[in-house]
C-alpha cells in the first residue's frame, strides 16, 4: 500500500551534523508505525522519498529534541539551489527501506 505524500514549507536549518528542516507533523500519526533504520550512530530515522523544490531525493526523518527533522544533504541543497535560512517547498512520503527502488 502506498502512503499519501505530505506537503509543507519549512526554513532550511544549519546544524552541527548538516542541514535539515523541521517537519510539522509526526510521521507515525500521519502514516502509522513505520520501520526505521540507523541513520548515524544510534539515531534511527524513518526512510522517506520526496521532492525538495521539485528535485527528487531520498532521506530520513529523525526525532531530536522531541521534534521531527528531515535531513538534507549537500547534494540535495545544491540541486534545489537552497541555502540555510531559506524557505523550502517539500513533498515527502515514506519508503520501505533505504534500498527500495
Amino acid at each position: 500500500m502506498r502512503l499519501r505524500p505530505r506537503r509543507f514549507s519549512a526554513v532550511v536549518l544549519d546544524g552541527h551534523k548538516g542541514c535539515a528542516v523541521q517537519v510539522p507533523f509526526d510521521p507515525a500519526e500521519a502514516w502509522g508505525e513505520l520501520p526505521t533504520e540507523v541513520v548515524y550512530q544510534r539515531v534511527r530515522g524513518v526512510p522517506v522519498r520526496g521532492k525538495l523544490e521539485g528535485e527528487a531525493f531520498d532521506s530520513w526523518i529523525i526525532l531530536r529534541w522531541k521534534k521531527h527533522f528531515l535531513l538534507l544533504d549537500n547534494t540535495m541543497l545544491r540541486s534545489s539551489t537552497l541555502a540555510p535560512g531559506e524557505l523550502a517547498s517539500i513533498e515527502v512520503a515514506p519508503r520501505a527501506t533505504a534500498t527500495e527502488s
